[in-house]
This record gives structure tokens, sequence and C-alpha cells, in this order.
């Protein structure tokens, strides 16, 4: 576990659930962690929360004096763009016969075409920061606990979201569903 103290954007919202904004790159890029209270399950947050919801947990946090405990965590994923991108009009570039793009390689070769496509992201949290792509923050270390200040311990399941602050837009979401293993 991580541990951090400072003035962090908090908010319990929802019958105990903690909503927590830290910085992530700069004043525009945030992180934010979405903790259920114990006897609610991660399924049950993710299902109530719709982008409302999230904008109205959003607009009432405020700057709160805060004890942060955080596990270590990476969230991955990867997957096929390919439908997406055909759903965009991009038909012609994945067809064998109607595809063209001269000039890839030497020789004027012409029967080349797009298989397919993939998407991967990631985003890794440790003591030296955080990672995403290329965007890294450092993670402060204390000795000793306050007893003056709430804590946000993530020791369950909780959401995180990357966000850009200035046009409101998640950028990144993931779920960590076992803190508790590195």
């Amino acid at each position: 576990m991580m541990y951090q103290e400072g003035r962090f954007r908090y908010r319990s919202v929802a019958e105990g659930t903690q909503v927590l904004e830290l910085p992530f790159k700069g004043d525009d890029i945030t992180m934010v962690l979405i903790l259920p209270k114990p006897e609610k399950s991660l399924a049950k947050v993710e299902q109530e929360l719709t982008a409302e919801v999230l904008e109205e947990w959003l607009d009432s946090l405020t700057e709160t004096l805060l004890t942060v405990h955080m596990p270590h965590f990476r969230i991955e994923d990867s997957f096929s763009v390919k439908e997406m991108l055909q759903d965009m009009g991009l038909l012609d570039l994945f067809s064998p016969d109607k595809s063209k793009l001269p000039g890839i390689v030497a020789g004027g070769r012409d029967d080349l075409y797009v298989s397919d496509a993939y998407h991967k992201a990631f985003l890794e949290v440790n003591e030296e920061g955080s990672e995403a792509a290329a965007s890294t923050v450092g993670v402060i270390a204390g000795r000793s606990l306050n007893p003056n200040r709430v804590t946000f311990k993530a020791s369950r399941p909780f959401l995180v979201l990357i966000r850009e602050a200035a046009l409101n837009t998640i950028i990144f979401m993931g779920r960590v569903a076992n803190p508790c293993v590195n």
C-alpha cells in the first residue's frame, strides 16, 4: 500500500461511496478514484454510475485534508477496433479487393490491406508515480497518520478514471477488482 497525506478534492457521496480526485499530469489531467463503502459492491456502483451522476459527484468535490492509502496497480486491456472503424466508414481499408495502400513497401505492390486493427491501453500506479502512455506524476510518502484527517483507504475494489478537467472528459476508465494482489 502506498501512503500520502495532503489536501485533495474529495467527497463522500451516495450512502458512503468515497470519491477522490488526485493530480495526475499538470493542472489539467487528474485521477479520480471511486471507492464504494464496504457493504456495497463495485458492480452496484458501476450499475448506478451515469454521466450525470459522475458530473454531480465531481461538481460536489471540495478540498479536504486527507490520508490516502492506495495499492500498487496496473490496468491493461486491448481489443480490436476493426468493427468500430468500419462503422465509421473505413470499409475499403479492410478489403483485400478494394484497399489502396501504395508507397508502403518498395516495388509498387498494391495488394496490401489492413486485416485488423487493435487498441491497447494501460495504467500503472506505483511508488515511482503513475504511468499511462507517457504521463507521470510523483507520489509523496509520509511517516505517520494524523487522526484529524479523513482517511481514504483503497483496500477493496474501486474504479479509477483519468480525466481531462478543463474539458471534463474521461480519457481512461478501469477497475481494480482485487487491490490486495500485486
